[in-house]
């Protein structure tokens, strides 16, 4: 056997001899031959033999450019799989061009300038009997990473977590603000301060910060019965009839508009343009900075219990079951929109849709233009408190204790079962929906999907107003006295 193996050696060197003598065309001429002689486990050993052999990295021959415009079709968890490949692929990998994009596809792109989400992130354990074993994520400098990672792929991680803490009950519950002696009946926020009206007559101005309290405004005579707050003014009406309108930083009264002859009971307020809805059933226009009252609108009935205002337009709903669309320009009703039965307790509108609910236990949607009804939907078995919409979803709580989701084709897409009670307030914002109600209980949705997030079930009071924004969530209980709670989930 040695002497067959070294008479085959040298036999092969003499062949891969005369192989390296021949000429190119010779050489394939050969290679075909031999090919075509290799049985197929043959050409399968070749196959796997050449593999390693062909196989070339295509990022080191393509320009930064190019590489960027292959990575964007790939998803996020596919990207980061492609910065482990190796040194240069993470180069390639972390590129503001790519992470805005995933940004982009997420809805994430405000979070790009949004410096609360690049301070440390708090450590403190969920409060939520529902949290899981998943603990807040630390962001550190990997200072061994060169170059360090890009300013996009840093949002995109933050953005990520805090939608995480969203999702799984990872949150701190902030001081309690204290300071009302009746029960809270007013609520909004700038994201600066937050503003509260009471039973006790009085507003309270809140710096969202600090958790402290900087100014009590006593001005009223009656209950605060609504409030807002934009580009620094806050907007507030009473059961005296009256509104007023302070600064915010400062406290000081800017002026008292008088002429309701009832309680103010809703406000919609664009920084210039005051549009207030009273008992008196009437409807008035106002100019903030002069103080003067633009137009006194009487169409409705009964009692203006819910207002809007987009441009040029405010749409109001009354106890008379109607909704007037109004030209604030001109003080003239352009359309009286009729079909619920009973009160209408809450409108969202744009320059397309008029969407309200009813005490008769129906959602509408109107043509903003024409005036006419588009679609009537049912399904709730009881008053529809409150509502929002966004592009694709409509929201809204009942007093049924459902919350359902609806398209704006007027179908019904997923009715969510959690609260005991009425639902009284909700916030959707892009697909994330947060609904609140009786005992106790906040919930959060992914409304796209009909899916249970998250219960906070451990809100220390009862809850009927709310406003939150990406981090905070800021909520107001009816029990007296009043208190404002302020969960952060960043």
């Amino acid at each position: 056997p040695d002497v067959m193996m070294s008479g085959f050696a040298g036999k092969a060197e003499e062949i891969v001899s005369m192989f390296d003598s021949f000429t190119i065309e010779q050489q394939n001429h050969v290679l075909r031959e031999l090919l075509g002689r290799c049985k197929p486990f043959q050409l399968k050993m070749l196959l796997s033999e050449w593999k390693p052999l062909m196989a070339f990295d295509f990022v080191e021959c393509l320009s930064k450019d190019l590489t960027e415009r292959i990575f964007l079709w790939l998803d996020e968890r596919s990207l980061c799989h492609v910065a482990c490949c190796s040194n240069l692929w993470r180069k390639r990998a972390n590129s503001d061009v790519l992470w805005k994009a995933m940004c982009a596809r997420k809805g994430w792109l405000k979070f790009g300038s949004n410096k609360c989400l690049f301070q440390p992130v708090a450590t403190t354990q969920s409060l939520s009997p529902t949290r899981t074993s998943q603990p807040f994520l630390q962001f550190t400098t990997a200072v061994s990473l060169s170059p360090a990672t890009c300013h996009w792929k840093n949002v995109y991680m933050r953005a990520h977590q805090l939608d995480r803490n969203w999702n799984e009950g990872q949150y701190t519950v902030l001081p309690l603000l204290r300071g009302h002696t009746k029960r809270v009946s007013a609520l909004d926020c700038d994201g600066v301060y937050i503003v509260s009206g009471s039973s006790d007559n009085s507003v309270r101005i809140w710096d969202l910060e600090t958790h402290e309290c900087s100014h009590v405004l006593e001005n009223h005579t009656d209950e605060v019965t609504c409030i807002r707050i934009k580009v620094g003014l806050i907007v507030s009406g009473s059961a005296d009839g009256v509104i007023r309108v302070f600064n915010a930083s400062t406290g000081r009264l800017f002026g008292e508009l008088k002429g309701h002859l009832s309680s103010v009971d809703c406000l919609a307020f664009d920084g210039n343009t005051i549009v207030s809805g009273s008992a008196d059933s009437s409807v008035r226009v106002w100019n903030v900075h002069t103080g003067q009252c633009n137009y006194v609108m009487r169409a409705h009935t009964d009692e203006v219990k819910c207002i809007q205002i987009i441009g040029s337009l405010a749409v109001s709903g009354s106890w008379d079951a109607t909704l007037r669309v109004w030209d604030i320009r001109t003080g003239i009703c352009r359309h009286t929109l009729v079909g619920h039965t009973e009160a209408v307790y809450c409108c969202q509108f744009d320059e397309e849709r008029v969407v309200s609910g009813s005490a008769d236990a129906s959602i509408c949607i109107w043509d903003t233009m024409s005036g006419e009804m588009k679609h009537t939907l049912t399904g709730h078995q009881a008053e529809i408190y409150c509502l929002q919409y966004n592009l694709d979803l409509i929201a809204s709580g009942s007093a049924d204790s459902t919350v359902r989701v609806w398209n704006h084709q007027g179908l019904c897409l997923h009715v969510l079962l959690q609260h005991i009670g009425i639902v009284r307030c909700l916030q959707l914002n892009r697909s994330r929906l947060i609904t609140g109600g009786d005992r106790k209980k906040i919930v959060v949705w992914d409304a796209e999907h009909g899916k249970l997030c998250n219960v906070v079930h451990r809100h220390p009071t009862l809850l009927h107003l709310m406003w939150a924004d990406d981090m905070r969530l800021v909520t107001a209980s009816p029990d007296a006295p009043g208190t404002l709670t302020v969960l952060s989930f960043w």
